[in-house]
């Protein structure tokens, strides 16, 4: 067996470089083949390879075989796994898994990107303002996720933002490398690229995710005028960045324009307070400037940033209202998930309103059809009329149209208005699922309060499905979470999610002694009413007197009994409460179900995994309370890398049945594909407390990977 000299220092070690990886073959101890080599970095190789279980293919990053293997350097390589993991976004390279080779070896599987980054797309020659916006602004979103997980990239640079083709679209953007991401006011060692770093990270003090709008608006000089702020040797670089003042942008390029240099320039500040405080701020700044210059992109349909909601608003609208002035009312508009983008075919790239089109753009606007700013008003007030009381998903009983029907108006206009509703349409889904999430905030800080605080958490998920706080608590599955939004575009409710949201609706009221009759009515017998019923916690909830709790013998809530849930299933209980429809009586059959979990097992063993997971998933929606079928299915997606919905039915099956030690270990190793080390450790010592004879190994095996 043929080994690398290992250095005699304390805290090193050899490695075996017998795990060879050739092209068609299996990655020993996976089920990834290699398919081809794609490259290699400083440290590590990429491979392309497919995982020939679910037949798709990957990235695999491995350590190079001529390295000798440290803590330090088994952590740094590491390090852009984690990073990765940690951080939600579709802007940021998604990794799936990581492991060791048996020559300990650390290597970690990605998604499979394009291999044109804007390194080499700018090998062509400096890019155009209308290119470089949309690419700009999708970094701004990508290092807003990287700081919102409570990390810093540290090497924000042309050759880590990869460029892809998406929905008939070039330059969809994926931030990736992020080996020297650590968290802010770390002291690690002083790392980056000359070029993009900012004084503070030179001078190895405290920083921040300002260290990455800095590096941006460095990466902003090199797009739009062929070179960064500063040139010269590195010494010489790395000196101006802390001393010298950088020239505004149109020095160098005097037909870019003036306004985007107080841009740039409060990018490249040498104090961090004056640089702008968030990657948030900048790009709500580089899309005013794009509608300042009537700039229109194939990328117009990007998400708003998270700034206040009245300049959400004017952006939106801004946007919206830009395209229409601009006479491009009749072209072709496409859906694009709650959005719509323009079709510019051959087009894109095309600056409306540029220096040399001044004329052409008069014309577009005297040519511009009307577009009745009343009807968008009264659409918008009506919207956040039925929000202000708490009408937004369940009808009240007065048959008055809810905040999402309202926002359905919107988004079916058609003609001229249509643009501009859309745009509004979307302001308003985010308005209102901010305002649900901070609700679902509230009552989750309090004891009572957890299996309500998800209630708000899923209907926010009703107006933005991919609301990253709210999705992120919510143990809503994707395909019960599309259920419930089908159901309530129908306005398809069974009487008791109409109890639940009239308790919703009680529930956000801003008055406390108001909230607190509105839900002592709700759960006390009344003339006019069934004796309807909740627990102890609702009435300890808004405090009041719950030392005669109402009667348990039938009535609200019996078909949905979200507030009766022992604590450990609460959070279940809600979720399917939430996402299946209930009708009277109840579509419950457990016999039936289990009949289905017996052929789904039957299928999962005879290798058909598609036929078991749609049996697995029939068998919930006639017993959502079957632990057998929320374990195949925990099962199904954690073989197919699928780690967190792996971990949702997980988590579901063990709180559940809590006293089952294989259910705690099935958690824990969700956890731990997932990175989540310290909810890994707390599920595999409750199942070594339940005496489960795999639990020691797992805890041995999570302390070496962490040591």
């Amino acid at each position: 067996m043929s080994r690398v000299e290992a250095s005699t220092s304390a805290g090193w070690e050899p490695i075996e470089t017998n795990s060879r990886l050739l092209v068609g073959e299996l990655v020993p101890g996976t089920r990834l083949q290699i398919i081809e080599w794609i490259g290699e970095g400083s440290m590590g190789q990429v491979f392309e390879a497919l995982h020939t279980d679910i037949q798709r293919r990957v990235a695999l990053k491995v350590l190079r075989a001529t390295f000798e293997l440290s803590s330090d350097l088994f952590a740094m390589f590491t390090n852009e796994a984690r990073a990765c993991a940690r951080v939600e976004s579709r802007f940021v390279v998604e990794v799936m898994d990581f492991g060791e080779l048996p020559d300990h070896r650390p290597f970690f599987v990605m998604e499979l990107l394009g291999r044109e980054d804007l390194h080499g797309a700018l090998k062509q020659g400096k890019m155009s303002l209308t290119r470089a916006l949309p690419i700009l602004r999708q970094c701004c979103k990508a290092l807003a996720a990287i700081h919102e997980a409570g990390l810093v990239h540290r090497d924000i640079k042309p050759k880590n933002v990869v460029l892809q083709r998406e929905d008939g679209r070039a330059d969809s953007v994926r931030v990736v490398d992020l080996g020297l991401a650590a968290e802010p006011g770390s002291t690690p060692k002083i790392s980056g690229t000359g070029p993009y770093m900012a004084p503070e990270q030179i001078l190895g003090e405290a920083f921040d995710g300002r260290v990455d709008v800095y590096a941006l608006g460095c990466m902003a000089y090199v797009m739009l005028a062929g070179r960064p702020p500063f040139e010269g040797g590195l010494e010489q670089i790395l000196v101006a960045h802390e001393l010298a003042t950088p020239e505004p942008i149109t020095s160098l390029c005097p037909d870019l324009p003036a306004a985007l240099d107080p841009i740039l320039l409060r990018c490249l500040e040498k104090s961090p307070e004056q640089r702008w405080p968030n990657a948030h701020e900048l790009e709500a700044a580089l899309i005013e400037l794009q509608i300042a210059l009537g700039i229109v992109t194939p990328w117009d349909d990007l998400p708003l940033p998270n700034v206040d909601d009245a300049r959400r608003a004017r952006l939106g609208e801004a946007l919206a209202r830009r395209n229409h002035r601009m006479g491009w009312a009749g072209w072709a508009w496409s859906a694009v998930g709650v959005g719509a983008t323009l079709i510019l075919g051959a087009f894109g790239g095309l600056v409306i309103g540029s220096r040399g089109d001044e004329s052409a753009t008069q014309a577009a606007v005297a040519s511009a059809p009307a577009y009745d700013d009343s009807r968008l008003e009264h659409l918008t007030n009506q919207t956040r009329l039925a929000a202000s009381k708490a009408y937004w998903v369940y009808p009240p009983p007065s048959g008055q149209a809810t905040a999402l029907r309202w926002i359905e108006v919107l988004e079916a206009e058609e003609g001229v208005l249509a643009a501009a509703a859309h745009a509004r349409a979307n302001v308003l889904r985010e308005e209102i699922a901010e305002t649900l999430s901070r609700f679902g905030d509230r009552y989750w800080k309090e004891p009572h309060g957890r299996s309500f605080a998800l209630e708000f958490y899923g209907l926010a998920l009703v107006f933005v499905p991919d609301h990253p706080h709210a999705g992120s608590r919510s143990p809503l599955t994707p395909t019960q979470l599309a259920d419930l939004i089908a159901r309530a575009e129908r306005g398809d409710f069974s009487q008791a999610e109409l109890r639940t949201g009239k308790l919703m609706e009680a529930l956000a009221n801003p008055d406390d002694g108001a909230r607190r009759d509105q839900v002592v009515a709700l759960v006390k017998p009344g003339e006019d009413r069934p004796p309807w019923h909740a627990s102890e916690e609702l009435l300890q909830l808004v405090d009041t007197d719950a030392a005669t709790p109402p009667p348990r013998d039938g009535g609200w809530l019996e078909a949905a009994p979200i507030l009766q849930a022992p604590a450990e299933a609460a959070v279940e209980a809600v979720a399917a409460s939430l996402a299946e429809p209930v009708d009277e009586p109840m579509r419950s059959d457990p016999p039936k179900a289990a009949a289905l979990v017996s052929k789904a097992e039957r299928a999962t063993g005879g290798g058909r995994r598609a036929d078991a997971r749609r049996l697995f998933n029939e068998a919930l929606a006639l017993d959502s309370t079957s632990v057998a079928a929320l374990t195949g299915l925990a099962e199904l997606h954690f073989e197919a890398g699928e780690y967190s919905k792996a971990l949702g039915y997980a988590r579901r099956a063990a709180q559940l049945r809590p006293g089952e030690g294989e259910l705690h270990v099935l958690l824990g190793d969700c956890y731990l594909k997932s990175m989540r080390y310290a909810e890994a450790s707390d599920a595999y010592k409750r199942a070594a407390s339940l005496h489960h004879h795999l639990a020691a190994g797992r805890l041995t095996k999570l302390a070496q990977l962490l040591e």
